[in-house]
């Protein structure tokens, strides 16, 4: 039933959707990935309180997902809940991990309140994108142990310290894979890239989430091998054909070897998958036109790209 809830959600279904997960009763269950389901579909029904109803709650299970935290701040944007979302969120985006989308939300809510000033920093800081390089994610006082105790060690430049956590960690926890990816995160900490690797590589073996495959693929551009980081990243988008990130890298790499009509065949798939608001893929699809000669469409996703994001030239 909840396959099959997928599959209409998909197909834009949204009332079968609805009642084939509440048949499957994963809800009730507090299954997080059927609560996310339904919070999206009450998103596209316009159902914006019962959204960050289920989303509230979902968060409170899994308090570092970044991905509920967007969709909870969105629900509450579309349902004028302005308060509530700078409350909720204001503190959190005052640190370097939270994404532009998610900072964006808390200064226009700040906006539409009317405070403009204080709405400032944070516009800005959502119009320079994502901060380059790593960045440590912030603790969450009802996180696992282990994962809130590596976050605040690494934080804290403790990578000594946090490697020895790691070693403990895996003798105690046998085959864990979420044990390996923290201790892949203490290597890649302390600049041990083939360390990192190997840990990584132990944690694939039971799954490989997208956040592990993109830690793995920056412990082997660290490492100094940029085409495996390339290979592993198009491997997972053979799983996951739908990750608009892994889209988007993907582009990036045919963009280098200037493979103009296959960035414009990913790009424009991740814009249909949703990922149209992005301003780093509208502009490089510009790009992409361009090279190719379409200098009508070049121009209009220029135009699009500067809508969004003032502060990138379209060309440059």
């Amino acid at each position: 039933l909840f396959l099959q809830a997928v599959l209409a959600a998909r197909a834009n279904q949204p009332v079968l959707a609805k009642a084939l997960i509440e048949r499957s009763g994963l809800v009730e269950e507090k299954v997080p990935a059927a609560m996310q389901l339904k919070a999206v579909i009450d998103l596209v029904e316009k159902n914006y309180d019962s959204a960050a109803e289920t989303l509230v709650e979902l968060g409170d299970i899994q308090p570092a997902n970044t991905r509920v935290a967007e969709l909870l701040a969105r629900a509450l944007w579309l349902g004028g809940r302005d308060e509530e979302l700078v409350e909720r969120f204001g503190g959190r985006v005052q640190a370097r991990g939270p994404s532009p989308y998610l900072i964006m939300l808390v200064g226009r809510a700040l906006e539409r309140q009317g405070m403009r000033a204080q709405a400032a920093p944070y516009l800005q800081r959502a119009y320079q994108g994502r901060p380059s390089g790593w960045v440590t994610l912030p603790e969450f006082a009802n996180l696992p142990e282990p994962t809130r105790r590596m976050r605040a060690m690494i934080a804290g430049n403790r990578n000594g310290e946090a490697q020895r956590y790691a070693r403990g960690l895996r003798r105690e926890f046998v085959g864990s894979s979420d044990i390996a990816a923290l201790a892949g995160d203490a290597s890649l900490a302390a600049g041990d890239f083939d360390g990192a690797l190997e840990q990584y590589r132990e944690a694939a073996r039971v799954r490989r989430p997208w956040p592990l495959t993109r830690k793995a693929a920056l412990a082997y551009r660290e490492f100094g091998d940029p085409l495996a980081a390339d290979v592993l990243i198009a491997r997972h988008l053979i799983g996951e054909p739908r990750n608009t990130e892994a889209l988007l890298l993907n582009a990036e790499r045919a963009a280098r070897k200037e493979d103009w009509l296959r960035v414009e065949v990913m790009l424009d798939n991740a814009i249909e998958l949703g990922a149209g608001n992005d301003p780093r893929i509208l502009k490089l699809r510009g790009i992409a036109a361009r090279a190719q000669g379409n200098d009508d469409e070049a121009r209009s996703f220029e135009r699009m790209t500067w809508d969004l994001h003032p502060g990138i030239l379209p060309g440059g």
